[in-house]
C-alpha cells in the first residue's frame, strides 16, 4: 500500500467529510483531527479552508474524468456506455453504503448545495464544469446512437442530454435523503432507457 504524503491526507479528509455532512459544518480542526495532520502543516499546504475544498473538489473531478473517459469511450458501443455508467453509480453506491452505514449520493452535488449558501461561488470551485462534461458524454453518445438508428432521429440530443442529468442527479439526491438504494438498484436503469429513448429495454 502506497503511504498517502500530508497534503494527500488533506485532501481525502476533507472529500470524505464534507461529503458526509456538509462544507459548513466542517472545520479545519476536525479535518486535521480526522487525517492526524497537524494544524500548521494544514496551513503550510493550504491558506484556508476554501483551498483545501477546491483542492478536494479538483481530485473528485479528475476522478470522474478518469471514469468517464473510460465509460464513454468512443470504442464502446453507445447503449453500452450509459449501462455502464449505470452499473457504475450503483455499484459504487452500494460499496459506500457498506463502508459508511448510509446512502452517501453524489459528491458534486452536496458540494453544490452547500457552495450555493456560502459566500464561495460554486461555478469558481468548477461544479459547472462537471455539468457541461457530462453533458457532452451523454450528447456524443446519444448521436451514436441516433446514427445507428436505436432511438428516434427527431430527438433534440441537447434536451435529451440535459434530462439525463437531471434525472441522475435527482436519484442519487433522492437516495440520499430517503437513505434507500431500492430505486438505484432495481429501476435506475431501465428508467435512464425510457428517459433515453430506447424502447423495450430489458435488464440483464
Amino acid at each position: 500500500m502506497v503511504k498517502k504524503n500530508t497534503k494527500e491526507k488533506l485532501i481525502e479528509t476533507a472529500l470524505n467529510l464534507i461529503w458526509k455532512d456538509s462544507y459548513a459544518s466542517v472545520s479545519v480542526d476536525e479535518i486535521c483531527k480526522t487525517s492526524g495532520v497537524l494544524k500548521g502543516s494544514f496551513y503550510h499546504y493550504f491558506p484556508s479552508k476554501k483551498d483545501l475544498a477546491r483542492a478536494a473538489l479538483e481530485q473528485c473531478c479528475e476522478q470522474f474524468r478518469t471514469t468517464y473517459n473510460q465509460i464513454f469511450s468512443p470504442l464502446n458501443p453507445p447503449l453500452q456506455r450509459f449501462e455502464k455508467m449505470a452499473d457504475c453509480k450503483i455499484e459504487m453506491q452500494e460499496e459506500l453504503l457498506r463502508e459508511n452505514g448510509y446512502v452517501m449520493g453524489c459528491p458534486t452535488a452536496g458540494f453544490r448545495n452547500d457552495l450555493s449558501n456560502q459566500a464561495e461561488n460554486s461555478t469558481d470551485m468548477g461544479l459547472g464544469n462537471i455539468r457541461q462534461e457530462s453533458l457532452t458524454y451523454f450528447k456524443a453518445a446519444l448521436k451514436d446512437l441516433q446514427d445507428a438508428g436505436m432511438i428516434d432521429s427527431d430527438i433534440d440530443i441537447d434536451l435529451r442530454a440535459q434530462e439525463i442529468f437531471i434525472f441522475i442527479t435527482g436519484t442519487m439526491t433522492t437516495a440520499r435523503m430517503t437513505n434507500d438504494l431500492a430505486f438505484l438498484k432495481t429501476s435506475f436503469k431501465p428508467s435512464l432507457m425510457r428517459i433515453i429513448g430506447i424502447k423495450n429495454y430489458e435488464l440483464d
